[in-house]
This record gives C-alpha cells, structure tokens and sequence, in this order.
C-alpha cells in the first residue's frame, strides 16, 4: 500500500499530492483528465472533485490529509430563516468552494440558494461584487428574486452600447463606488459587454493616475448548460470573467486577444438542474467553469469520457459515452445535488398522462403523403455524417403538420380544463405549431365571450412583452390559459400557477423537456398544494414514437452520468409505457443526430419495408433498390463505400 500526503485546498478546488515513486498509482493519475506534475514542486495536483470520488476511494492508496482550506462565512438570519434546511446545506456547500455546481433538479430553489451564499460571503467582506449571468429570458426573475430574498436592485446590462456611452463619468464613478454591487448580464450579449463587466469588477480611478486594487467577485453562472460549446463566443467570456485573477484578463475579441484591468474572481458557481443535455461531452466547459483546468485537454477528456476516437474516415468524434461510472463520481463531488424525492415533503407530486391522438382520415391520409414524398430525400441522409438542413427541414414540417392535426384536440382538452376553473398551460417547441393554437383557440366561444383569459407569449415575441403577457396570466383570474414556446418560456421562469400543461409536441431534448416541466412546481410561493398534472399529445404510428425511442434513450444516458432522480424516472416510464414508442431501438447507442435519424428510419421501415401495400409499385421499387445499394442490414448503418 501506497501512503500519499493530501493538502487539500476546496477554495482553489485542487489537491496537491505526495508519494513515494509507485508506477501502479502514477498510472491511475495519468488517466485522470486534468492532473498535473510539477516536476519542480515533486508533487502532482489533481481536481478535488477527482480526488474525493476516483483517487481518495482507491484500495492501494491511503491518503494523509494534512491540511484542509475552506472558506465559513454565516447565511444572513433575514435570509436563513426563509430557506428550506437542504437550501442552507447547499448554500453552505458553495460558500466553501471556490468552484461548485448546485444541481437541485428544476423549482427547487437554486436561486434563493445562491443568493443566501453570495450575500454570505458578501456579509463577511470576502467578496464585493457579484456578477449573474443567464439565459435573456429569466433576467426578470434574478431582478424580482434579489429584490425579495436580498432587498438589492440587480443592475442589468442591456443591448451591445459601451458604458461610457450610457452613463456620465460621474455615475459611472458611483457605480464602482457601490459597496455591495450585483451586476447582470444574459447569454446572448455577455461576449460584447464583457469588458464592461472586467472593468466594474476591477481597478477604479481616483483622480487620473491613482488605481487602486481590484474588487474581489463571484460569478455565478445560471442555467449553466447554455455555455457547453468550448466555440461559442459567451463561452469564452464566462470563463475570461471566471479566470480573472487579479492585475489584467485576457479577453478573446473578433479582432483579437485584449488585456482588460481586472479583479479577482474568488468564487464561480453554476446552478442547472439538467448539467448534461445529451451526452458528456456536454459537460467538460461546466467542470472547467467550475474548476478552471481541470478537465485537461479535449482530447484527454473525449478519451476517457466520450469513448473519442477517430473514425474509419479519419474524423475525430466524441459522440458518445465511457466510463460513466467515473464521470458520475466526478460530477457528484464538485456538485449540490438533491433529487424530487430528496425534496418531496416541500412539493407537490407530479402526475404524467399521455393521451393518444388518433388522426382524422383525411389529416392521416394528408400526413402519409408527405411523410411518403420525403421518404426518398430523407433516407439519404442515413449515409451522410449529418442530416442536411433540407432534411432536417423536412422532418420539421412533418412535425409541423402532425402538430396541426392534434390542435382540435388539443383546444378541446384544454376547454375541459377550464371548466374547472384553473389555469393552464400550453407548450409547443415550433412558433408554427403554437401559432396554429392561437388562432383556433381564439375563435373558441368561451374566449371570444372573455369568459376564459387567454394569453399568448411567443418566443417570437420580444422578452420585455412576453414578461408582461406572463405577468398579466398570472394576475388573471381563473380560468386563464397561457399558450408559450417550450425553450423560450422552460428555464429561469415560474408559471406555478398553473395546475396543467399540455405539450402539443415531444421535445427531441429531455433537459428541455424537464427544464419545462418543472416550470410548473412550488417551493416558496406556497400557490399550490395539490400536484400538478401534465398532458402529452401523441399518435402512434408517425415520427412522434421516432423522437419519443430516443428521448428515451438520452434519458437513460443521463440517468447513468448525473443520477437517476424520481421525475426523469417517472417520465420515462410514462413514455415508455404509452406504447407510442419502438423501445427495442432503446439498445443501440445514438449520437446527436439520433433525433433526427430514428425518425428517417421510422420512415423508411413504413414505406420501403417489403410488406408495405402501395398502388404504385414502380416507384416503390426504384426507392427499394436505391435504399438496398446503400443500406448495411447486418451494421444498421449506411456503407460508407461508394455505389
């Protein structure tokens, strides 16, 4: 057995380790993404999350720990007193840590919990500043939230214009003054207002010359899932902000690399309740963010964690899954984590129910033909890398045209619900599809007679408008419906008011589809004290049973990585037993296109399946024979020689 000294540092999120020389144990620390040796030091240095689930449990390795740092700073009563005990567990566990995740599934109160943690550091002097990243559409909420838990104003950064532009330097001066400032930012403009944000957390000017030190900041960054793309220009702005060390920050700018004045960032936290989307890949910038370093190199981390390699083409791809166990581990230890059931006695039980929409002859027959036109363009794709926008767009107008078929349906459930006086919600993920609703359900007697509040709130429409339509749903008496887009209105947002949602589409992303669901629970507000029930449209025998395989399928992956909750368990056996999906295809392993190509392979096995009855047998030959020169049945894939 191997004796190893740990100094263990939980603010920097590092551990740094000493042992005698043992190649066994140096091997366990090379397949480790992100360990370093430091050839000077003789010691190496591994994330802590790494630490306390890979190398800490390890059977050859007994660990000394001599010394252990982290931060205590106490929750403020005013705010303490208002939180639920897991919320001051989870609140602590990020005051501790100078990298953390609080992963609370959806309406559990991540957000009162980073509040409570940021105020704690900001009580105790560690911190002055604190900068709020998220999605545009829950600005809204981070500023009515900060109001009622902190009693703080959250100074919002809007459009792409520079302060200066904005402000006199007089206020501006005030600004930097402030004692406790929290600064907001969405996503989508956070690349160009990024220096602004290194300036306000960084050196101030008295008089012209005298710069004195940068503040001390937290960044916290919500729905941290959006920033997974190691390309995308908001990804590379979060972690120039998270990275900030003091003196200067690198930031990256179309026109190049710029040094910015900047504080120091002692402390980034990322609060999501779904932290992997689709597959692990997903998750390396949430570590880095987290702990900036230590997920090593992409290539280390596709390797170990994403099954990467290089295709028979020569293509590098991480498309994929291994070691989930360890990954899973991993996860666990950099994040605060409770599942539904952790939480059940503060909420209410969900109820799932899918109800099976038979298609009306002539909406059957309309959708066959269509789904039989594309069947040709559609299965060519199956020998492609990717599905091109042409196919893709296909697939959308077949969904579009489904969709449309189940609106009767739809408005017809959605007035049984009304009549007994509540307020519900509907979702759809195509603007087409919701549009579609709007204007049949505007022409229902009990809305045209304003006996039923109706609101509609796009994501089309702009976020500023949109808050109001939701405002005014909920200030509405019952009954009140409120039509709304699943990724525009599904994160950040509350519409517990609602006691049903209907979804007129399955999502082709579980995290969008959970993110939506628990739109709808109650934590703190204490609005309901029943559960909430939640409706899915679909027909068998169309792309709905494709999208719902693998829904299935990605649900399953993230249940082995993140945890197996109660909710995400609850609506995959809801799905599953619908009977509306193909659940033999739930054993093969799928890749991002998954979506998009179980639904071309539904198609294909209806119309060039060789029990398939058609009238016109020319055509259906020509389509055969072009789908068998191409088609491999004993690799289900695509040949990738040449015909």
């Amino acid at each position: 057995m191997i004796i190893a000294r740990a100094q263990i540092d939980k603010v920097e999120g590092w551990v740094t380790l000493r042992f005698p020389y043992d190649l066994s144990t140096i091997a366990l620390l090379k397949t480790i993404p992100g360990s370093k040796w430091f050839p000077g030091a003789k010691a190496w240095q591994i994330p802590l999350d790494a630490y306390a689930s890979l190398f800490k449990t390890n059977p050859h390795v007994r660990c000394e720990e001599i010394l252990s740092t982290e931060r205590r700073a106490p929750i403020p009563d005013v705010i303490a007193k208002r939180l639920r005990p897991y919320q001051i567990e989870g609140a602590d566990f990020l005051i501790s840590r100078g990298g953390a995740l609080c992963t609370l599934e959806q309406r559990c109160g991540k957000t009162p919990l980073s509040i409570a943690a940021a105020t704690a550091l900001l009580s105790k002097g560690i911190a002055s500043r604190v900068i709020v990243t998220y999605p545009a559409s829950v600005g809204g909420e981070w500023q009515r939230q900060l109001k009622e838990w902190a009693n703080v104003d959250l100074f919002m950064l809007e459009g792409e214009s520079d302060l200066a532009d904005q402000y006199s330097p007089t206020q501006l001066a005030a600004l930097r003054d402030t004692p406790f400032l929290f600064v907001g930012c969405h996503y989508e403009i956070l690349s160009a207002r990024v220096r602004d944000l290194h300036d306000l957390m960084g050196a101030r000017s008295r008089g012209l010359h005298e710069i004195v030190r940068g503040h001390d900041f937290i960044v916290i960054g919500d729905e941290l899932h959006r920033a997974k793309n190691p390309r995308a220009a908001l990804v590379h702005a979060l972690h120039s902000l998270r990275r900030a060390r003091g003196g200067v920050a690198i930031v990256k700018t179309e026109g190049g690399d710029i040094e910015i004045p900047s504080g120091n960032c002692i402390a980034g936290w990322g609060l999501t309740g779904t932290p992997m989307r689709n597959w692990p890949r997903d998750l390396r910038m949430i570590f880095e963010f987290a702990v900036p370093g230590s997920t090593g190199s992409k290539s280390k981390w596709d390797t170990i964690y994403c099954a990467g390699h290089v295709d028979e083409r020569g293509f590098w791809t991480d498309k994929g899954k291994s070691n989930e166990d360890k990954l899973s581990a991993r996860l666990a230890a950099l994040s605060f984590r409770l599942t539904r059931a952790d939480v059940a006695p503060w909420l209410p039980k969900t109820e799932r129910i899918v109800i099976e929409i038979k298609l009306e002859s002539k909406d059957q027959k309309k959708y066959d033909r269509l789904e039989r036109a594309y069947a040709p363009a559609l299965v060519a794709a199956l020998k492609g890398d990717d599905p091109s926008v042409e196919q893709r767009s296909a697939l959308q107008d077949l969904a579009k045209l489904l969709a449309s078929a189940k609106i009767p349906k739809a408005v017809d459930r959605v007035l049984e619900h009304a009549d007994r006086n509540i307020k519900i919600l509907v979702f759809s993920h195509f603007h087409e599809t919701l549009a579609r609703f709007d204007t049949l359900f505007r022409e229902c007697a009990n809305v045209k007679s304003n006996s039923i509040a109706y609101y509609y709130a796009p994501g089309s429409m702009p976020p500023p408008k949109r808050a109001m339509e939701i405002a005014a749903w909920k200030a509405a008496p019952t009954p009140a419906v409120l039509a709304v887009n699943t990724l525009a209105s599904g994160v950040g947002i509350d519409l517990s008011d609602a006691e049903v949602a209907l979804f007129l589409e399955p999502e082709w992303v579980p995290a969008d589809l959970r993110q939506a669901e628990d739109r709808l629970q109650d934590v703190h507000l204490g609005k309901r004290t029943s559960g909430v029930v939640l409706e899915f449209l679909l027909a068998k025998d169309t792309i709905d049973g494709a999208m719902i395989s693998v829904l299935l399928s990605k649900i399953l992956a993230s249940q082995q990585i993140v945890g197996n909750d109660v909710e995400s368990r609850a609506l995959s056996e809801t799905l599953r037993s619908s009977g509306a999906a193909d659940v033999t295809r739930l054993s093969i392993d799928t890749t991002d296109k998954a979506s998009v190509f179980a639904a071309i392979t539904s198609i294909r096995d209806k119309w060039l399946g060789v029990d398939t009855p058609t009238s016109r047998e020319t055509e259906r030959a020509l389509i055969a024979a072009d789908f068998e020169t191409h088609w491999d049945p004993e690799v289900s894939s695509y040949s990738t020689e040449a015909p």
